[in-house]
């Protein structure tokens, strides 16, 4: 096993912490590094470059201390490339379209190209001289970011269309997977980049797409091509003959990421459940190995420097850097930040600690003075994505879930399980909907009922005894229950269904939780405006602190109901940047409302918004998550909100200004 070192997230070279980093206006501080989406080596050796849904981090080599963050304020970057001489990236922003061109030293955007048929499967690539820019189908001049030269490299007929475009290392060949659906067959085609002429088809006879195609490689001297697949098989062909030349098949199942060194050895990455292994191919020998968290392993990136020598592997919340040193030793280091969908917060009753459950990334725990993540006992929770509530007696509580149709109850800090379910799941947005007094816990069924457990206490041979049973069963929707929420004592429950873009169908209840009954059926207003909206059904709701409101989002405007009655208080229409109002909070003393925009179709940042319930008025405005808002949180005493998104960040606003 090799050597491994935490490495803390450095000052960056400008001397500001990376929390307070290239931050929204508004903003105390960002929480995470966002989510990755491409990594890529500098040729000299000094630099790695990470893209994520918020920007693009510069990190040294080998410390993985940051340099900078850029490109905030765009939206996604989806892919990177160094140029030869390393003073250069190339980015793609899927939101912009655009391919940007960064001066590594300055951060400078020395020149930006509008394409919008580059796939975020295609890195750009630079001519080995550094004068061109390669994306997949035009070729931009590097100093003034003008259209070259046009290259049409794929066949344009729907049912045999190229996709993943990879080029060699000196830009002068290209290859893409080209899939075949009459035929259910795919092969690997290469294109002389100057000619646009297809060289080579590579394909095995009888293959059928059930695997998949992983990091084809050049060999240095270009005659060979190898590529790795998702079942352990890594293939070399031939170029000029197109022959297959070697398969590789001995690996067992698993994916296998190959990539060729300086010198022509073939090596390649085998990702296993709980660990990478660096394998000489050709000998069948380990290089090296070392450990992955095993839960998260399906969410992975892998990259190897152009030598060989260097492999970032990234899985949520943990980005692996191997090395192979000049002595031959091998080192590894790890950096932690980069985490996948940030989906619930809690903060704990002072103030002073930030729960956050994530997709990939069990839960975390922020100090939120010093904004340095922590967790107690540091122990793995089960399940793949979780919620945190705040219980009675002030502590963490994580619900999670997987793909069996299980949920686990913990406590944060407790390695016991306080309860584990197994039943048919069809599930919400969220993975649950908890009473943070009442301890009670909402799930949805396959066949559209509502289970309620009650959290109890039971003296049993002299010991307290805590334990889940089930409290009711709610029936009568018969849409997909998009959301649930509780009232703040429990006792009330609202839900809402709907059909997936059919705005007539959307139905929001509200149920008595103790007797089992509908309280009433909220009324909604007509969808207006919904013209090329993206997901009609995505419904957001929320009660309000004392329980007699309740907020609920849809497209076009946020409706507050009577908790009582069920009837309409008022509306608040939204701007035209801000349709999808989806996450809404209220405040501690009940006279805000915060709501998270999501999605939607032109937009590069999302917008958080602040509305006084008395005034109807939006009193602050905060653009800041790249995609949906996922959840907010306001801090006890109300002077701070916490947004969760969809790019795998957390932000911190400061609200003393506005309330």
């Amino acid at each position: 096993m090799s050597n491994s070192e935490l490495v803390v997230p450095a000052p960056s070279a400008c001397g500001d912490d990376v929390t307070t980093l290239a931050l929204p206006e508004g903003a105390i501080a960002r929480l995470g590094r966002g989510d990755v989406n491409d990594i890529a080596f500098s040729p000299n050796r000094q630099y790695l470059t990470v893209v994520t849904d918020i920007g693009i981090w510069l990190y040294t080599l080998p410390t993985l201390s940051t340099v900078a963050l850029w490109d905030t304020e765009n939206g996604h970057t989806e892919v990177v490339t160094f140029s030869p001489d390393s003073r250069w990236i190339a980015a793609y922003s899927n939101n912009e379209e655009t391919l940007k061109i960064w001066d590594v030293q300055t951060g400078v955007c020395l020149a930006q190209m509008e394409d919008s048929y580059q796939p975020s499967s295609c890195r750009p690539i630079f001519s080995q001289d550094g004068k061109y820019l390669f994306g997949r189908s035009l070729q931009w001049c590097v100093q003034t970011g003008e259209l070259y030269d046009e290259i049409e490299l794929w066949h344009p007929h729907p049912t045999n269309a190229a996709d993943s475009f990879t080029f060699s290392s000196d830009g002068t060949l290209v290859i893409a997977e080209r899939f075949d659906f009459n035929n259910d067959n795919t092969e690997m085609v290469v294109w002389d980049v100057a000619s646009g002429e297809q060289i080579a088809s590579l394909s095995e006879t009888g293959e059928r797409h059930d695997f998949v195609w992983l990091n084809p490689c050049f060999s240095p001297c270009g005659r060979f091509l190898a590529i790795g697949d998702s079942h352990g098989k890594i293939r070399v062909w031939e170029l000029k003959s197109g022959n297959l030349e070697k398969t590789y098949n001995d690996f067992g199942d698993a994916k296998l990421y190959p990539c060729y060194t300086s010198i022509g050895n073939l090596i390649a990455a085998r990702i296993l459940p709980q660990t990478v292994e660096v394998w000489d191919v050709e000998k069948h020998g380990i290089i090296d190995e070392f450990g992955i968290d095993g839960e998260y392993v399906s969410r992975h990136r892998v990259r190897f420097s152009d030598d060989g020598t260097q492999l970032v592997v990234s899985i949520p919340n943990e980005l692996s850097l191997w090395r192979k040193e000049t002595d031959g030793s091998h080192t590894l280091t790890i950096l932690n930040g980069h985490t996948d969908t940030a989906d619930c917060l809690a903060f704990s009753s002072d103030g002073k600690t930030l729960a956050a459950g994530y997709w990939g990334a069990n839960v975390i725990l922020w100090d939120v003075a010093s904004k340095r993540a922590h967790r107690r006992g540091g122990e793995k929770l089960r399940g793949t994505a979780h919620a945190v509530y705040l219980s009675a007696n002030d502590e963490f509580i994580s619900i999670g879930g997987d793909d069996k149709d299980t949920l686990w109850i913990s406590e944060i800090g407790n390695p016991e399980l306080l309860a584990e379910f197994n039943e048919p799941w069809f599930g919400v947005r969220q993975p649950s909907a908890y009473a943070l007094t009442a301890h009670r816990l909402a799930r949805v069924d396959d066949d559209l009922n509502i289970h309620v457990w009650q959290f109890t206490h039971s003296i049993e041979s002299g010991k307290t005894e805590k334990c889940w049973r089930k409290h009711t069963m709610l029936t009568g929707h018969t849409a997909y229950i998009r959301e649930l929420a509780f009232s703040p004592d429990g006792n009330q429950l609202v839900s809402i269904a709907s059909l997936i873009n059919d705005p007539t169908s959307h139905n929001v209840r509200l149920w008595d939780v103790n007797t089992g009954k509908q309280i009433a059926e909220l009324s909604l207003p007509p969808i207006i405006n919904s013209e090329n909206m993206y997901r009609l059904c995505d419904l957001g709701i929320a009660f309000s602190p004392c329980g007699n409101l309740i907020a609920g989002g849809q497209c076009g405007e946020i409706v507050i109901w009577h908790a009582k009655t069920g009837q309409i208080h008022m509306t608040l229409p939204q701007p035209k940047d801000s349709q999808r109002p989806i996450t809404l909070c209220f405040s501690p003393c009940g006279k805000y409302l915060a709501s998270g925009a999501w999605w939607q179709t032109g937009l590069k940042l999302v917008s958080i918004r602040l509305w006084e319930i008395s005034s109807k008025r939006n009193i602050a405005t905060f653009w800041s998550h790249t995609t949906d808002v996922q959840d907010l949180q306001f801090s006890p005493d109300g002077t701070c909100l916490a947004s969760a998104g969809h790019d795998g960040v957390i932000y911190l606003w400061d609200l003393t200004p506005y309330i």
